[in-house]
């Protein structure tokens, strides 16, 4: 007892263990003051309701109610009223009034039993004879507990003469007391349960006056409970005792009591489900009876968050162990059982649980997935120390592990391995023996964990890497697997955002050197496996869990629930919410919430679905559920006065309140504790602290701290989801107004911000704010969250831009500033022409941002992330912009440079040039470690050995030569193509090599022979080869799409591949050597073995890929094509990142220096730098993705039109939508929901018919019945092309057949045959005024025809690529084409005078032509838009180019000037951008600026840019920066400085000009 009472954190198996010794112990055993001792000892503890858990206060309130029966038993008399019994009595009635139904029986009957204690002892005068019943010997620990039943037929009569007795007196006892009647009843019925006699149990209960009080029914269903667990009764008694459980509840729901058992009874019958050995009867009755609970509305107790043991004693298996440990002489698997049981309460299986699945690593790909379960049995059972799962936030990681340990603990024995799981963010010091720190936790000895230590296995379940704030290797630092330390297997789960580039050195083991710690060549000791976002099998079983889950019951308990169809069909209709629920955090918001969403009339089909109005409504509904059962705790008198005056206090504004309570809370956690989701409070050594705010003792505090969503732990409290103090840290910045059913009439939420940056007097001021103490560019939630709030509140979009401009003359609010632009930017909000001068913003994350046009003088921009941002025509004078990152290095130029190899370790660069020479250079320096001799011709390949001790290279005449890079020496020649090699690699041995070829073979070559092993037929020529990672296999793949891959050691074929209509020149394996992958556009595919039937292998497209490229950690692909561009995938999600655009022709090659670096060459025989975000620069990585206010178009974009009042715009691409755009703000919604690509758009003068080209005809929807419309109001079947005149009369139709059809809807549609052409309709234009249609025909037939006359006039132009009329409709250009090559020429024609009147030069390849009054532009495959201005208005005779845009980074496909005159037009490429044209009327001064942009997806941008008199670039930017087209006179003033300096001779002239001649 001195052990127990000094011990200051509670032992719940010891005190269990007292309790029963003192309950079995024999009459007169023990003392009065022993057990008052043992009292008071459970009443300190229960007094202090800081120190306990909700699980342990039903433990203190249990072992209590033992000793208090005894006590009332034995008479005792001396319990002092103010020491004892009256805080006693205070803390059960606190807990009486708890939620906790299993909490609030027990209370109740401890007070009951309280109250016999000092007085009374007459009530109880025949009752007390349980005591000598049951201390006769029948019921002794020393016998029943033991086994020993020997001596029970002898004493049943006795215990039947007691329990007669026992009825009759406390049938007497009623009538004096009726508030205790169940308790007297309850002990009646456990008399005779104890002694055994059934035979009378059922009539004493029927007879029983209380058997309508739920409090009895309570009881006795406990009693009841405890037979069914307990294996010393037989099956059939059992049995039937489930079954009487059952008739109970029939009655309990008859009577219609306010405590509803039905939760008690479901959790007996779970129990004895899951009990082991549990007898095939008893099964079948617990089955039974659990399928009729199961169908029925259960509206009681949250079982998965109150664990709740039913038996009293304590099991027959380990009781002998527990006494010992009692008696102070445990062992080691006594504690171990202990922590067994204490581990397996804590977790309950029955909880909604789906399996995830996974992949191998974050270089596998999403056909190879496999359930984490499995994944993680592999694991155990191989010699691999360390396995990591990543996931993203809520995918389900810390589920996982707690369900693995719960399933560990089962299958354990005597001597095997201990699950050992450890909450990261709850351990002080990670690096100091993180094991056992675990193990003192759980109260084991020295001697037990050096016993552990010396002679056990320990599977380690490591939980929120990311969670715990510290960058460490925890494998080496706590010595894991070293002589004399822990022997252990390490799971540990992280968040995959927060990985940094190199992620796997914070997990690999510091293995021997006969491990190798890179895990892509020989993972020996490391694995890892990433949880994939859920599929649509595992969605559909989830709910079907859900809404069958007695949790569900609880939550619906005054609603019915929904069925999971109601549910699926919702999940189709809601825009984006399907992308949402992809994570079992996020899918259970989404099933709690939606219901109520649907309540409130909201039209759901016409909602944007985000992350953070999940949050809402689910804190929202949290909160009210709260509000009704405080609001039932008053009703039932079951508060205290104190509980009373604090609801009083938050009653009227209890929503706010507990969201204020909740945030302030996560602020001080991030503020404190640097976000780590884990607050240890003891009650006297924290009551002055922070933390006594928020768990302090007061009524109000408490009351506000059980409403949040914390769980607690011990002493330890946390947020029940991180990413709920994520979400209520933002809550500190902006409060989420509340549904307009719980608003107050007369005001909304304010702002957070707002009393901020308000001017009063007294106001707080901004610099106090927490958005001003804390960067937030490291919690990519927050960022996200906030980026939301500014998507769907205009007040807080302008509140952050108020921030921003604040700066500029307040800079101790600069961190609010970084913060507030963040977050703007991953809005999506642009600052295109904003005046931004003098703002402080120093290390904020502009990644992708906008700021065409902007004026950023005088600005602290030091620190800042500009990497892919558009800073195009920006000003940066006398800007601060120490230690930038703009993610790109400037490119360096060699001239005729064709073909690129790095070397496998990074550092070294060869180049092949077009006059056979090849360099090596060092690619830290950029000098040449030798000069190799020439080739007798061009070189066409080059490649590097896996060691780098050696280098191929090939040429056009099909000579290979090998290198050794010492000296450069080519000791061996290979001889035997043909004609080009295009491809040279090395075999993973070095042994061989293979080359590819011009002349359709692939050759095998043995290095120290020199002969070719093979020569392999191969159709097409052969642009590249690849080895598989094991050497086993070769694969080759030809310019027609078309891959083989061979057996290297037979040079038989194994398999053929190809890519559905795309050529391309390169693929790469799969780790295991098992497939092949290659890009295609914006596609990362798997190539699919090739069949017979299939006719699209060997077509080919402009997509050509030349070069496939991995990164070293596995996570990115990029590949280089023939349009310039370079394209990045994230490998595990197959979603297409970004394109880097910045060479002027066909990218040749492109490869990986890092994880998040890459080089290129080009046809324009640059070689490019490039990087991802600049993410090799941060400690983590952050989610870089900017949430554009409407999501953009995820393909290249195919048309767009304008409507005739020029407010919106509609745009078409190859995938299945229609948008509209919000021609002011660039905001987007889906008005056309198709199934198939849109080709071609056309849209009606009034802007109700949208009419769209698909393949197959055109589909015609009425725009007014959505958005977004599905069904198609009309279908023209095999019209290929359509166009609304613009006065709105006409409609014109093409056929493939080439006719053209006229319908004039002012006479019901009437038609006719306006046109006729040889060949199939490609273009259809109306006039202005809709007089004039002309036609265009495949073959450059061209016919002009007059709507009104019903005349045309033919003409034939050789090679039109397009034709558009002028506005007034008298003069028509087109773009030249001749033999499918442009001419670079735009012919301007007079259909009156029927001359040719101007043509304009240089236009490059256009495929487009805009035309506005006294305006062109024209845009094309270049990627680039032309403006031309008239000179001459009327006469079109003269003009001149006035502008060129260069920045796009894919072909234009559109440019279309605003049909209201104003002088704006929109370009349609992969994205649509909206510009302005400024004019003063002088061709030298107009300026074209964005206004917005609808995607983040681009290059950084710096065309124009003055970067002159910037404070802070390096040399290295400068120049990145004016390669880029920025305006930099720092050089050109040091030249004039020089020409004063030493003025030059008259004949030789100085060219300043040529200083500058690029800008």
């Amino acid at each position: 007892m001195d052990g127990f009472d000094k011990n200051g954190i509670l032992d719940i198996e010891m005190l269990q263990g007292l309790a029963q010794l003192v309950q079995d112990a024999p009459s007169g055993y023990l003392e009065s003051d022993d057990m008052i001792q043992i009292l008071r000892a459970i009443a300190a503890r229960l007094e202090d309701p800081g120190q306990q858990s909700e699980q342990n206060s039903i433990h203190l309130v249990e072992q209590a109610i033992k000793v208090l029966d005894v006590m009332a038993d034995n008479k005792v008399k001396n319990l002092d009223r103010e020491v004892d019994h009256g805080p006693l009595k205070k803390a059960l009635a606190n807990l009486s009034s708890s939620k906790n139904l299993f909490l609030q029986y027990k209370a109740l009957y401890a007070l009951q039993a309280l109250e016999f204690v000092p007085d009374n002892e007459s009530a109880l005068g025949c009752a007390t004879r349980r005591a000598v019943a049951v201390g006769g010997g029948v019921l002794k620990i020393t016998g029943v507990l033991n086994g020993d039943y020997s001596n029970i037929p002898d004493s049943l009569q006795q215990l039947y003469d007691a329990g007669c007795e026992i009825v009759d007196s406390a049938k007497n006892a009623y009538s004096a007391r009726d508030n205790r009647q169940w308790y007297l009843a309850v002990r009646g019925v456990d008399a005779f349960v104890q002694g055994r006699q059934l035979a009378d149990l059922n009539k004493y209960i029927c007879d029983e006056p209380s058997v309508d009080d739920p409090k009895f029914q309570w009881g006795l269903c406990e009693i009841l409970g405890k037979m069914v667990l307990d294996s010393s009764w037989d099956a059939t008694t059992r049995s039937q005792a489930v079954e009487f459980l059952g008739e109970i509840c029939e009655v309990n729901a008859v009577v219609g009591g306010k405590r509803d058992i039905r939760p008690l009874v479901f959790t007996i019958v779970h129990t004895a489900l899951t009990l082991p050995g549990c007898s095939e009867k008893v099964i079948s009755a617990a089955i039974l009876q659990a399928q009729t609970l199961s169908t029925s509305n259960i509206p009681a107790l949250k079982y998965s968050q109150c664990p709740y043991n039913v038996m009293s004693r304590l099991p027959l298996p380990v009781s002998s162990l527990l006494l010992r440990g009692v008696q102070d002489n445990p062992d080691l698997e006594l504690v171990l059982e202990r922590l067994r049981r204490q581990r397996c309460s804590e977790y309950d299986p029955r909880e909604v649980y789906v399996e995830a699945l996974s992949k191998a690593s974050l270089l596998a790909t999403d056909e190879e997935l496999v359930s984490l379960k499995d994944r993680v049995d592999e694991f155990l059972a191989n010699k691999r120390e360390v396995m990591l799962i990543l996931g993203d936030s809520g995918s389900g990681k810390s589920t996982f592990n707690r369900r693995l340990e719960y399933e560990q603990w089962g299958r354990y024995s005597a001597g095997g391995e201990i699950p050992l799981f450890i909450d990261l963010k709850s351990v002080p010091e990670l690096d100091k023996d993180m094991i056992q720190q675990q193990f003192l936790s759980y109260q084991f000895s020295e001697s037990h964990i050096n016993e552990l230590r010396r002679t056990r296995k320990i599977l380690l379940i490591c939980d929120g890497y990311d969670e715990c704030r510290k960058w460490t290797n925890f494998h080496t630092n706590n010595s894991l697997n070293k002589a004399n330390n822990w022997s252990a297997k390490m799971i540990i789960t992280c968040r995959s955002q927060h990985l940094g580039p190199n992620y796997r050195v914070h997990f690999e083991p510091q293995a021997s050197n006969d491990y190798s710690r890179r895990f892509v060549n020989k993972p020996d000791l490391f694995e890892e496996a990433v949880i994939v976002p859920f599929r649509m099998e595992q969605i559909k079983d989830y709910i079907d869990q859900y809404v069958s889950s007695p949790e569900t019951q609880l939550l619906f308990e005054n609603t019915s629930v929904w069925s999971a169809d109601t549910y699926l069909n919702l999940l189709k209709i809601v825009p984006q919410l399907m992308d949402l629920i992809r994570n079992p955090f996020l899918l259970r918001l989404m099933l709690d919430v939606l219901p109520s969403l649907v309540r409130k009339g909201d039209d759901l089909t016409l909602t944007r679905m985000t992350r953070v109005k999940l949050y809402d409504e689910y804190v929202l509904q949290h909160f009210m559920h709260e509000l009704d059962r405080l609001n039932v705790q008053r009703a039932r008198g079951r508060m205290t006065q104190a509980d009373l005056d604090a609801f009083a206090e938050i009653e009227d504004d209890f929503v706010r309140t507990g969201i204020d309570f909740a945030s302030r809370l996560s602020e001080s956690i991030f503020k404190v504790q640097d976000g780590v989701n884990a607050v240890k409070y003891f009650t006297m050594e924290d009551k002055k602290s922070w933390k006594s705010q928020f768990f302090g003792l007061n009524a109000g505090i408490k009351m506000l701290r059980e409403s949040s969503p914390l769980i607690r732990i011990g002493t330890r409290h946390e947020f029940t989801h991180r990413s709920l103090m994520e979400y209520f840290y933002t809550c500190m910045i902006y409060e989420p107004k509340l549904s307009q059913e719980h608003e107050s009439e007369d005001e909304a939420f304010p702002l957070r911000l707002t009393a901020y940056l308000s001017s009063e007097n007294g106001s707080p001021t901004l610099v106090d704010h927490p958005f001003n103490e804390r960067s937030i560019m490291l919690e990519p939630s927050i960022v996200h969250f906030l980026a939301e709030r500014v998507q769907e509140s205009p007040d807080f979009k302008d509140q952050l831009q108020t921030i921003v401009n604040l700066s500029k003359v307040d800079g101790t609010v600069s961190q609010a500033a970084s913060n507030a632009i963040t977050v703007l930017i991953k809005a999506g909000v642009q600052f295109n022409g904003t005046d931004l001068r003098g703002i402080q913003i120093p290390g904020a994350d502009l990644t992708g941002g906008y700021f065409d046009s902007a004026q950023l003088q005088d600005a602290n921009l030091d620190g800042v992330n500009l990497s892919n941002s558009w800073l195009r025509q920006a000003n940066f004078s006398q800007t601060r912009v120490n230690n930038v990152r703009l993610g790109d290095e400037p490119y360096h130029y060699f001239e005729g440079a064709i073909t690129m190899a790095v070397s496998p370790d990074k550092t070294v660069l060869g180049l092949g040039f077009a006059d056979g020479k090849v360099r090596i250079m060092n690619l830290r320096d950029w000098t040449d470690c030798f000069q190799a001799p020439h080739h007798p011709k061009r070189v066409s390949s080059l490649a590097f050995s896996h060691s780098g001790l050696s280098m191929a290279s090939g040429d056009i005449d099909g000579l290979i030569r090998i290198w050794t890079l010492q000296d450069g020496s080519h000791p061996r020649q290979l001889s035997g193509h043909t004609s080009y090699v295009y491809s040279i690699t090395y075999s993973p041995d070095e042994d061989r090599i293979a080359s590819g070829s011009d002349d359709h073979t692939v050759r095998i070559w043995d290095l120290s022979s020199g002969e070719a092993l093979f020569v392999l037929e191969h159709p097409g020529e052969v642009a590249s080869t690849l080895w598989s990672p094991d050497g086993l296999r070769l694969a080759s793949i030809s310019y027609r799409g078309i891959a083989y891959v061979w057996l290297a050691e037979s040079g038989e074929r194994e398999q053929e591949y190809h890519i559905p209509n795309v050529a391309v020149g390169s693929c790469v394996f799969s780790p295991d050597s098992q497939h092949l992958y290659s890009s295609s556009g914006n596609r990362l595919c798997r190539l699919d073995p090739l069949t017979p039937d299939d006719s699209s292998a060997g077509r080919k497209s402009d997509e050509f890929t030349f070069s496939t490229a991995i990164s070293p950690n596995g996570q990115w692909i990029a590949s280089c094509c023939r349009d310039g561009t370079i394209r990045v995938w994230d490998w595990q999600t197959k979603e297409w990142k970004s394109t880097l655009s910045g060479h002027s022709g066909t990218v040749f090659y492109v490869d990986f220096l890092s994880d998040f670096r890459l080089v290129s060459l080009g046809e324009d025989n640059t070689v490019r730098f490039w990087s991802l975000n600049g993410a090799e620069a941060k400690n983590e990585i952050t989610d870089t993705t900017i949430l554009s206010a409407a999501v953009a178009h995820t393909r290249s974009i195919t048309d767009v039109v304008y409507s005739a009042s020029g407010d919106y715009l509609l745009s078409s691409s190859f995938e299945p939508t229609v948008r509209e755009w919000d021609i002011g703000t660039g905001t987007s919604k889906i008005v056309v929901q198709n199934t198939v690509s849109v080709y071609g758009l056309a849209l009606s003068p009034e802007g109700n018919q949208i009419a769209a080209l698909v393949r197959g005809g055109l589909l015609v929807y009425n725009r007014l019945a959505g958005p977004p419309v599905t069904d198609p109001s009309i279908l023209l079947q095999g019209l290929i092309c359509l166009e609304y005149s613009a006065c709105g009369r006409w409609i014109a139709y093409g056929s493939p057949t080439g006719v053209v059809r006229l319908a004039d809807r002012r006479s019901n549609g009437d038609e006719r045959i306006i046109a006729t052409h040889p060949n199939i309709i490609c273009e259809l234009r109306f006039s202005k005024c809709g007089r004039r249609l002309h036609s265009r025909s495949m073959d450059g037939t061209v016919q002009l025809s007059d709507t009104e006359s019903k005349t045309s006039t033919r003409f034939t132009v050789d090679g039109v690529k397009h034709l558009a009329f002028s506005p007034c409709g008298d003069f028509v250009a087109w773009a030249g084409v001749k033999n499918e090559i442009y001419t670079g020429r735009v012919h301007i024609y007079d259909l009156k005078s029927g001359q040719e009147t101007f043509v304009l030069e240089k236009t490059g390849k256009v495929n487009y032509i805009g035309w506005a009054p006294n305006w062109i532009a024209t845009c094309g495959e270049d990627r680039v838009v032309r403006l031309w201005k008239n000179q001459s208005n009327e006469a079109h005779s003269s003009w001149i180019c006035v502008a060129i845009l260069r920045d796009f980074i894919a072909t234009v496909n559109k440019v279309v000037w605003d049909p209201t005159g104003s002088l704006e037009f929109v370009t349609g490429a992969n994205d649509l951008c909206a510009w302005r044209v400024v004019d003063d009327d002088d061709a030298s001064s107009i300026k074209v600026t964005l206004k917005w942009c609808s995607t983040d997806k681009h290059r950084l941008v710096a065309t124009g840019a003055r970067i002159t008199r910037a404070i802070g670039f390096n040399q290295e930017q400068r120049k990145l920066l004016k390669q880029d087209g920025a305006i930099d006179y720092s050089d050109f003033v040091i030249v004039i400085k020089a020409v004063a300096a030493n003025p030059p001779a008259p004949s030789e002239p100085t060219d300043l000009s040529s200083q500058h001649s690029n800008h």
